[in-house]
Order: structure tokens, then sequence, then C-alpha cells
């Protein structure tokens, strides 16, 4: 088996050609893949070439060692996938639907003068796809100091009982998020009267609701301008515009109302 995942078009012969190549750890390194820990997977590819046709049958068979989601610690998963793949030359279309052949093969575009057809892209995009999303060991065999930690947030280094690591104290709590919520008491307690009223409420909530209408009307005293003041000519008082005069009772020269002078 070979590594570099080439297959020759120039000089193909008619008919089915097999190729075979190995992806282990350093494969996936050369795509910068640092979540894929190890990796021993067979490819094989079976070439059929008939005329202007050319199709490709890629089948990835091994394991894939990535860390577990649940304790962290590595995981072999099992990589099973098949490709069928149509080999087409020229610009790849836009339209998505030109991108599947009728004997639903998936198509892949090549250059006008491309003379080697490198599968690595391939190999690698189907084998992280057939990876599972939740990648965790089976039931029962994950790490069970990271299990005790999730469940109780008490860490257990190795060789410590988790009975002595979980025991009161601050140096128990120092390791535990929850820790905090210790002294919580969440049960409800019967309140005689508004004495203890506010032993169990954590929130105030208004009494009654209040309509957009009050709320505005509340509000227009926000907005009132100051009216706009002029000098009356006859007595030279501060009145308002358009206002008889209250000192001298004149509106525009004319007298409007007597006013008593005082003795």
């Amino acid at each position: 088996m070979t590594e570099n995942f080439i297959i020759p078009l120039n000089g193909l012969k008619s008919g089915r050609t097999e190729f075979a190549w190995h992806a282990g750890k350093e494969f996936f390194r050369k795509f910068e893949n640092t979540e894929i820990i190890d990796a021993d997977i067979d490819v094989s590819a079976d070439v059929e070439k008939s005329g202007t046709y050319l199709g490709v049958d890629c089948r990835l068979e091994g394991t894939i060692t990535v860390p577990c989601d649940r304790c962290m610690d590595d995981v072999t998963l099992p990589v099973s996938v098949e490709s069928r793949l149509s080999v087409k030359f020229g610009e790849e279309p836009v339209n998505a639907e030109e991108t599947v052949s009728s004997d639903d093969r998936e198509v892949v575009y090549l250059p006008d003068d491309g003379s080697d057809m490198d599968m690595s892209q391939i190999v690698y995009d189907f084998a992280c796809l057939a990876l599972p999303m939740q990648r965790v060991h089976e039931e029962g065999k994950c790490n069970p100091a990271a299990l005790r930690y999730l469940n109780t947030g008490v860490f257990t280094a190795p060789g410590e009982n988790a009975e002595d690591a979980s025991g009161e104290g601050k140096e128990s709590d120092m390791y535990n998020p929850f820790a905090v919520l210790k002294g919580l008491n969440l049960e409800k307690k019967e309140h005689d009267g508004f004495k203890n009223f506010k032993s169990y409420i954590t929130m105030a909530h208004p009494k009654h609701k209040l309509s957009k209408q009050r709320r505005d009307k509340r509000r227009t005293h926000d907005f009132a301008a100051v009216p706009t003041l002029a000098t009356c000519p006859n007595c030279g008082a501060t009145v308002m515009y358009h206002r008889v005069c209250p000192e001298c009772g004149f509106y525009r020269g004319r007298q409007i109302i007597e006013k008593k002078v005082a003795e």
C-alpha cells in the first residue's frame, strides 16, 4: 500500500483498475487536524474506464482515535464508508443539481489538462464525515474518575478514596463548582400574613397593571412648554400674548376692563 493517493489518468487502461492506500496519523496531520489522535484506515479504489466514462468506487475501512466527548480519554471508533464518484473534465457548474449523475454518483470535476487525480482530499472528507456526532466510549468504559467528577463535582486523585474526597470541609468544596449552593433552601414555607412575606419572596411584582394611557398622562408634564410673555405697552407689566393686561385692563390700546385706582 502507498500513501500518495494519486490515480494516474494518462495511460489508464480501459476496464477496472484497483488502487490501495493507507491513511494513518501523518495523513491527517497534513490537513492540520489535531482532533484525530491516531488513525488506521485502509483505502481501496476501483477505477472503471469505458470510453469517455470514468467512475471511481472508493471504500474506507479501519479505525480513528479521537478524544471522548464525555471523559476526554482516547476512544477508538470504527470507520466504514463507501463513495461512488463519477469523474468529468471542465469547470465545475454553479448549479448543484449537476454535481450528481444519473446513476446517483457524486460528480468530481477535474481540469481539462488534468493528468492525475488526487484522492487525498476526498478520503479525508469521507473519513471525517464517517465519525459520529457524539464521540463517546461504550457504556461503562469511560474514565471512572472523570465520570465521578461530572456527577459530584469532586476530583478524585489517583489512589484517593472517593468518600474521603467528597467529605465535608473547605478542602473538598474548593473542587466543587456547586459548593456555593449548599446553603440555599429551596423548600416552600408557609407564611403568616405580611410578617414573613419577604422571607421567601425574591422578586418584586407590581400590584396593579398600569395602562399606557395612565402612564402617558403622568408624563405630560415632562413635555410642558414655558409660555411666551410680552410687555404691556400701557403700564409695562408682564402679560401673556393675546391676553388682557391684568394690571391696567388694556388690550391693544383699548380699555377692556375697568380697574379701580387705589386711593
